[in-house]
């Protein structure tokens, strides 16, 4: 993970707290350092079947660092475009006793980042 690969951009994201997150995209860049912002204990990793092994690793640091966590896995490619899995990430969710004061971290794309940011 050393390999800071292809940046495709980096965002700051104002949180509600009224501070900020830096999100970066691209191949290669995720580290807990930039993936958790500080203040956040409790994360979600959202990950693929093909990026869980990422997602360990993540999670793995995250914990390492203090933060209370788990990864949910949802399917990928079309399998993910249909509410039933939005409906059971939230109860996933719910069984675990998030609330908006709480970070979810996307790890993959496209149906997955759709569901994460819904």
């Amino acid at each position: 993970m050393g390999d800071t690969g292809s940046l495709l951009g980096n965002w700051t994201i104002p949180t509600p707290s009224g501070g900020a997150c830096d999100i970066q995209v691209g191949r290669g860049t995720a580290t807990v350092a930039n993936v958790v912002p500080d203040g956040f204990r409790r994360l979600v990793f959202m990950a693929q079947p093909t990026t869980t092994e990422l997602a360990r690793r993540l999670e793995d640091a995250a914990i390492r660092s203090g933060a209370d966590t788990q990864i949910l896995t949802l399917p990928d490619g079309d399998a993910a475009k249909n509410l039933s899995v939005v409906d059971r990430t939230y109860r996933d969710l719910n069984a675990l006793g998030f609330s908006r004061g709480d970070l979810i971290v996307a790890v993959g794309g496209g149906a997955l980042t759709d569901t994460a940011g819904f």
